[in-house]
């Protein structure tokens, strides 16, 4: 697992799986590739992912209502401006809170060790 912890540094736990429960994704930032969680409806945890880059994240902010940016007193200008490969995770997370914009896609057909394994290899 700590090879896993040293592929995905964009998170903001200390653990990849705290991470995926408290904020529903975790991200390699060399990779961009995002893992999702949800929890069903059965109780079980279900993943599936995308790939999110800082470029996309910058233009899907550029896009996106003023009432995201007043929800949490942030500003467009800056939260562009502070924008860090390495962290990316918060505004990922928030705009799926928002609008879902990076899970419409998901089918939510992978397991957690799948996903993972595959950025090992």
């Amino acid at each position: 697992m700590k090879k896993i912890n040293k592929v995905f540094t964009d998170r903001t736990d200390a653990s990849l799986t705290v991470s995926l429960f408290e904020h529903g994704c975790i991200r390699n930032p060399k990779t961009n590739k995002v893992i999702y969680s949800c929890k069903s409806l059965s109780g079980l945890f279900l993943y599936d992912y995308t790939y999110v880059s800082i470029e996309e994240l910058k233009e899907d902010l550029e896009e996106t209502e003023q009432c995201y940016f007043d929800f949490d007193g942030s500003n467009r200008e800056e939260a562009i401006k502070k924008l860090n490969n390495d962290y990316l995770t918060h505004h990922i997370t928030g705009l799926n809170m928002y609008n879902s914009l990076y899970q419409q896609s998901c089918t939510w057909n992978y397991s957690l060790k799948s996903l993972l394994k595959e950025e090992l290899i």
